[in-house]
């Protein structure tokens, strides 16, 4: 279920991508169009430059001989067709079409002339002031700035419908529309299905430019009947028409929308497939509850049986390895960590510490408060071993009131003799709540050094043992470092210690 929830997450955002593609790719290709349609009516356009140029000079100089040269300058290219020169009250100047009577429109000049005569902007005087019979051809007015008549109006017929005829050959679906219009949004010309379209005549009114910051395609969307229309558009920088390019966007995702259908058909089949599969697979599972109800009673039987065997073996391990009293390590697991701990500790060649510790005077106190006093006793100073030593030193009771430790990776010889002497501190202070009773009792301290005094543990621990009964003899509360001197004046507490070693080897 899981992965047919994905399945359909994945298909509906990729089927959302596409259509957000095509729609991108259609724009895309829109603008490009819009783009060069737009480039080459400003480069058609712009070519009424050095007629204006021509004009301006002729009036001023009063040449007219150089006028007789603008309608061969008009017929060498096909966008502008006409030209009209008037006065600023509309009286005609001069006229490439000797023969087009321009009455009519004379005061409709007059008018509207003068109130854009300040700016440099040409405009479009849509009334069929050149050629009333094809509404293509757009009379586009620019202002002229001359000495002798002051500022006279150009007049120059643009024959929109040759320029869009160059691209009725471009294929942008049944739907789609080449248009040229005003800024104002009045349609002038277009393209449909490969054929000019003129639109239908309008109320003669003036379009003009009024806002200069154009000359970048745009991309719109509108509702147009029951259809919507993708569109992209550009007003031109310098003049007042308008380019756009527009298709129903239901035709361009036409295929798209076929494509979508059929794999959303192949998705639904595989879904009602799955549920078919997964009901099945239910159906089995429902029939074969009562078999899974009691394996899994079984396993239940069997992990318990399991632990109760974990917990007993840890307990055996721990009555193996541990000092019943104290929770400490006896004396078989410490030779055994011991060992461990100095092989590694000649590898690396680091130091170690063996301390053999006696309770001074704990055998008046068994005798004189009774051996619940000693158990907790011992139980104390099982407590502050492990409270004042690391957790990587190695702290066992070898037995009765005597404990031994190996301190770790000791890096001076100092080191070991801060940590001694914190020891004979620590356990030296009174032990109260011992059943309401107050104890004093002191350690003696015996230590000897790998590797300076031996290499071995049971060595280690008979030199650390010599040096413990050296303090005890010599006033208790302290610790003595072993030395071989020492020796020979413990034969007998040697003795018996090397004996007892040998049988827990």
């Amino acid at each position: 279920m899981c992965l047919l929830l994905a399945a359909w997450i994945l298909t509906l955002n990729q089927l959302q991508s596409n259509r957000r593609s095509l729609l991108d790719r259609v724009t895309t290709e829109q603008h490009n169009l819009v783009s060069i349609i737009s480039k080459n009516l400003t480069q058609a356009i712009d070519e009424h430059r050095p007629l204006k140029t021509i004009v301006r000079n002729a009036l001023d100089e009063q040449d007219t001989a150089e006028l007789n040269h603008i309608p061969e300058l008009l017929s060498g290219q096909h966008f502008f067709n006409r030209m009209l020169v008037c006065s600023r009250n509309g009286t005609p100047l001069y006229q490439s079409s000797p023969g087009t009577n321009y009455s009519e429109q004379q005061n409709l000049l007059a008018t509207f002339f003068p109130v854009h005569q300040d700016t440099d902007t040409p405009f479009i005087f849509n009334a069929q002031l050149l050629r009333p019979d094809a509404p293509w051809q757009i009379p586009l007015v620019f202002r002229i700035a001359t000495n002798r008549f002051g500022s006279i109006a150009m007049i120059l017929e643009a024959d929109l419908g040759y320029l869009l005829n160059l691209y009725q050959d471009v294929m942008i679906g049944h739907s789609g529309i080449i248009q040229i219009q005003t800024l104002t949004g009045q349609p002038l010309v277009h393209i449909e299905q490969g054929a000019l379209v003129v639109e239908p005549a309008t109320t003669p009114n003036i379009y003009w430019q009024s806002n200069r910051q154009f000359g970048q395609t745009k991309t719109a969307s509108y509702q147009d009947h029951s259809h919507l229309v993708l569109t992209s558009y550009r007003h031109l920088s310098a003049y007042p028409l308008t380019i756009s390019v527009s298709q129903y966007q239901d035709e361009i995702l036409q295929k798209y929308a076929h494509w979508r259908h059929q794999q959303l058909m192949i998705l639904s089949v595989v879904t009602l497939l799955s549920l078919v599969g997964f009901s099945w697979l239910v159906w089995v599972a429902h029939q074969k509850q009562h078999y899974l109800q009691a394996l899994l009673a079984a396993n239940q039987q069997n992990a318990q049986l399991i632990n109760q065997l974990e917990h007993e073996h840890k307990q055996a391990v721990d009555a193996a390895s541990r000092d019943p009293l104290t929770n400490l390590y006896n004396r078989r697991l410490f030779i055994e960590l011991a060992q461990k701990q100095l092989l590694y500790s000649k590898r690396k060649e680091l130091l170690c510490a063996v301390l053999f510790l006696d309770l001074d005077r704990f055998k008046e106190i068994n005798d004189t408060y009774g051996h619940h006093i000693g158990d907790l006793l011992l139980k104390k100073v099982a407590d502050r071993l492990r409270d004042t030593l690391r957790e990587a030193d190695i702290i066992a009771r070898y037995g009765g009131d005597e404990f031994v430790i190996l301190l770790d990776g000791i890096t001076r010889d100092d080191h070991t003799f801060q940590i001694t002497e914190k020891l004979v501190h620590t356990l030296s202070r009174p032990y109260t709540n011992l059943d309401g009773l107050t104890i004093h009792t002191t350690p003696s301290i015996g230590v000897a050094m790998f590797p300076k005094h031996a290499e071995d543990v049971q060595t280690l621990l008979l030199q650390a043992d010599v040096a413990m009964y050296w303090s005890k003899e010599n006033g208790r509360a302290q610790w003595t470092l072993f030395h071989p001197r020492l020796a020979s004046s413990s034969t007998v507490r040697h003795s018996a210690l090397k004996t007892a070693l040998k049988e827990n080897s």
